[in-house]
């Protein structure tokens, strides 16, 4: 309902992840985060309205118990197909323009967030290669 209020987490989030990973921020960066977020929200209406597509599968579903184990299954195994097609195709567009964003950042990267990027970069695969040898 409140848009600006979503677009005001998602800024939040984002500062959030970027900066663990880069560090601070240039003015110039933080302009390019802003306009991304302003130009390319997530698609929250067209996700709200997923979800009720979805409940509104799942009760059209239980009217018969192999429906509902049928729904179920294809839920679990790719709720991506369960989706309706205007969420699909908003979702795909966002992320397209997320990688887009993306890209100009690293392009904008500084030598300071360059070298945090590949120490945390660093960190992080050796961590997961720690897992992969205790599993």
């Amino acid at each position: 309902q409140n848009s600006e209020k979503t677009r005001n987490e998602s800024r939040k989030k984002y500062f959030r992840w970027i900066e663990m990973w880069l560090g601070p921020l240039t003015k110039e960066q933080t302009q390019l985060l802003n306009q991304h977020l302003n130009q390319h929200p997530f698609p929250l209406q067209a996700q709200i309205k997923n979800k009720i597509y979805i409940l509104e599968k799942f009760h059209e579903s239980r009217r018969s118990p192999e429906d509902l184990k049928n729904f179920v299954r294809n839920y679990y195994n790719n709720k991506y197909e369960v989706q309706n097609q205007e969420y699909r195709q908003a979702l795909a567009s966002y992320q397209r323009e997320l990688e887009k964003f993306i890209f100009q950042l690293i392009q904008s990267l500084n030598e300071k967030q360059k070298k945090l990027l590949a120490e945390n970069l660093s960190e992080k695969s050796t961590s997961l290669e720690k897992l992969s040898v205790n599993n």
